[in-house]
This record gives structure tokens, C-alpha cells and sequence, in this order.
């Protein structure tokens, strides 16, 4: 696809250079990729239990955890995928797959190339969709991992620049319109009238004296009832400060992002801050690490690889909550035999401890079963219970008789 233009009812030019330069877009696209180029991307095993391991020595860990593709990092890779994925709808990442006898047709470098280099996109008479890249050729959708934003069929994802274009026009002519009142020395547009005849000469000297001490900040003297007549708006008649806020809440609507991440703070306090900030964990972050890792998963691995070996972008570090309720949730996970110590350590990014004691789970002595409790003679405390004083034996009477106690 040609690099385009979107025309706009306001008449600013709306295309991926000038949407990145309004601040709020620049802010989201910067905050959501690095978010996601931090997470640890790695290849897991899970087997039919349930069970996880990291795979170091799988032929495709270097590419996913290291580097993709020679020209960038593994961060820099998933930063250009979510400023692709946020900005148009769509990323898409060629696979160049190994030709190498024994290599199994494995990926060998993933190359992002930017949606408007996609001049083709088309399904054929036998069900291949085919992408033609400038520059590279074309490749059937097996050879190509597509992201997708917003999609009404699941094939293609809605251009985010082009449906919103009238937002990007708004305030990018908001921004033009406050740069050309700061030019103008901060006053209104308007002309000097008299009453007297002037020759055109002095007329031009009045014109740039006027000019040279607006424009300069200092306020001019009128002489000869030459008077300052406004035919322009100021910026509270327009509202031109209210309307740069409100852009502020319009691209985190765009992007799908709280705006005090894109430090719109009017509505923020101290006490709603990290619950704003989770949220953009979970329904931000989370939406994007889905739509990767499923879609590297059903393109990158072959045979019996496939449902068993994935791609993994660990969140954890995202959704943990502040120090405090951090250290209360794993000595709960340890008190209750969930994690041992090591796992714990493991969680918080420590090494493991030097001896077997850090690999032991623990339990309170004190939990048991009520069966286990009445079997045992055992009190809720794990203490075994003292046993009952025998019922005393009746004295016998003078007439041989029992006698009864009272």
C-alpha cells in the first residue's frame, strides 16, 4: 500500500509523521511498546499435567528471546509490532524460513515490515491468502505472523489512523492553531483604522512599527487616532487550552490507555493511581500479549510441536501490586505450601538458595482434616487432647449392695 494521506474535515495533513507528532499519541505508542518489549519473551513447554518449562536449547529461543532478525533486539522488534498494531490495525512479520537440510523448514529471521509496504492483499481461488511487500515479494500466510487490532473478520485489522482521522485532524489543527497564536507575539488578529488620510509610506512605517513591538512582547504606542481594531478569537473564545486537554482523553481512547499514563492527572488521586495503573495491565497489556503470543504460535512451530511448545510474554512484573501487598501474597503462598522459598526468590527475580531447604514446601502443623483430627485425638492445634478421668467405681454397701454417690 502507498504511504498515505487521510483528508480531513479540519485540513491538516493526517498521515504516520504528523499523527506521531501530536504529544499524546507519541506518549501512548512509547509507553505500550516499551511496556511490551520489556516482558520476557521466551519458549515454554507445557506438558499434559499442566506443567511449565522455559526451553533454552530450543533452535528457535535465540530468535525469540535474543534477536529476530539481524537489524534489531528482541525489545526493539515488539516495540515496532505495537506501533504497527496500535497506529494502523496491522503488523506483519515475514518469516524467512530455514532452507538447510535436517533444519525442519524452522523460522531463521523474522523481518517487520511497516503496512503501508503491503501493496497486496488478496485470497485466492484455492484458499491461500497472499501479502505482496514492497521489496520483498510476495508470501502466502503461512510464511507471515499478522497482528491484528480491531478486525471485523479476523483477517485484517481496521486502520486505526484512517478510522480516527478526523480525531488526528481535530487536534492536530488544535496544535498548529496555538503555534500560530504564540507566533504572532500571543495577540489577536486585527488592523489599525484612522480617520486621517496617511500616504502609503507612512502607512508602512505604522504597519511595521506595530509588528516589530507585538511580535517582541511589548506594548506599542498609538499616535495621530490611529486606533486597534480585533477581528480574531482568543484562546479562552475558543477555548483552545480545554480543547488541548480534551485531545489528551480523545488519544487515550484511541490507544486504550488510562489517561494519567499519558499524564492527564485532573482526574487522578494518589488513591486510584495503582488501581488505574493494574488496569492498564489487564486491559491494555493483556490484550496485546493474547494476540501475539496465539499468533506466533500457530505460525512458528510445526508437527508435533504445535499445542505443546508456545511463545510466552511474561506479565508478572505487571501485575504485581505495591511492596506491601507483594510480600503478604507470597508469605501467603509459602505459608500454605503453594511455593516453596526458592520459588518465591524465583518470582522476585533472586537466585536460589545455596541447599535443599529452599526446594521444601511447607505446611502448618496445625491444618488438618476433621478425620484426621478425631482419629488422631488431636485438637485443632495439632496437640494431642488428654484423655477422660474414668467415671468413678460405686462403693460397695454393708449389705453388699452398690452404694449411689450423689
Amino acid at each position: 500500500m502507498p504511504h498515505l494521506l487521510f483528508p480531513v474535515s479540519s485540513g491538516a495533513v493526517v498521515n504516520e509523521d504528523t499523527a506521531v507528532s501530536w504529544t499524546a499519541i507519541w506518549r501512548g505508542l512509547q509507553l505500550v511498546g516499551s511496556a511490551i518489549g520489556s516482558m520476557p519473551f521466551t519458549i515454554i513447554e507445557e506438558n499434559d499435567d499442566g506443567d511449565i518449562k522455559t526451553l533454552r536449547k530450543h533452535p528457535l529461543f535465540p530468535i525469540i528471546n535474543i534477536q529476530p532478525h539481524p537489524f534489531y533486539s528482541t525489545f526493539d522488534f515488539l516495540a515496532g509490532v505495537i506501533f504497527q498494531v496500535l497506529l494502523r490495525g496491522n503488523a506483519v512479520i515475514v518469516i524467512h524460513r530455514s532452507g538447510r537440510e535436517g533444519g525442519g523448514n524452522r523460522p531463521a529471521s523474522l523481518r517487520l515490515v511497516a503496512w503501508d509496504s503491503v501493496y497486496k492483499f488478496q485470497e485466492t481461488d484455492d484458499g491461500r491468502l497472499v501479502y505482496g511487500i514492497t521489496g520483498l515479494g510476495e508470501f502466502n500466510h503461512e510464511d507471515v505472523i499478522h497482528i491484528k487490532g480491531l478486525t471485523r473478520t479476523g483477517v485484517v485489522g481496521l486502520d486505526t489512523l484512517n478510522w480516527n482521522r478526523e480525531s488526528f485532524g481535530l487536534a492536530l489543527s488544535t496544535k498548529r492553531a496555538a503555534a500560530a497564536y504564540h507566533k504572532n507575539g500571543t495577540h489577536s488578529d486585527g488592523f489599525l483604522t484612522t480617520e486621517q488620510m496617511v500616504d502609503p509610506q507612512r502607512a508602512k512605517d505604522i504597519s511595521t512599527a506595530w509588528n516589530s513591538k507585538t511580535r517582541a512582547g511589548e506594548t506599542p504606542l498609538l499616535t495621530g487616532g490611529v486606533k486597534w481594531e480585533k477581528i480574531g478569537l482568543t484562546p479562552k473564545d475558543v477555548e483552545l487550552l480545554e480543547s488541548r486537554q480534551f485531545d489528551v482523553y480523545e488519544a487515550a481512547r484511541i490507544l486504550g490507555i488510562s489517561p494519567h499514563l499519558l499524564f492527564a492527572m485532573d482526574r487522578a488521586n494518589f488513591s486510584n493511581v495503582e488501581t488505574m495503573s493494574l488496569e492498564f495491565s489487564k486491559f491494555t497489556l493483556r490484550f496485546w500479549v493474547e494476540r501475539i503470543e496465539q499468533e506466533f504460535n500457530r505460525k512458528i512451530f510445526r508437527g508435533k510441536e504445535v499445542g505443546r511448545v508456545k511463545v510466552s510474554l511474561n506479565m508478572d512484573s505487571f501485575l504485581r501490586g505495591d511492596t506491601g501487598a507483594r510480600a503478604a501474597y507470597l508469605q501467603m503462598l509459602i505459608d500454605r505450601g503453594v511455593f516453596s522459598i526458592d520459588e518465591a526468590r524465583k518470582f522476585e527475580g533472586f537466585n536460589s538458595l545455596a541447599d535443599e531447604k529452599g526446594k521444601t514446601h511447607m505446611v502448618p502443623l496445625n491444618f488438618q482434616t476433621l478425620d484426621q483430627m478425631n482419629a488422631g485425638g488431636k485438637d485443632m492445634n495439632g496437640k494431642q487432647e488428654p484423655a477422660p478421668e474414668p467415671e468413678p467405681e460405686p462403693e460397695p454397701s454393708a449389705n453388699g449392695h452398690a452404694k449411689i454417690l450423689n
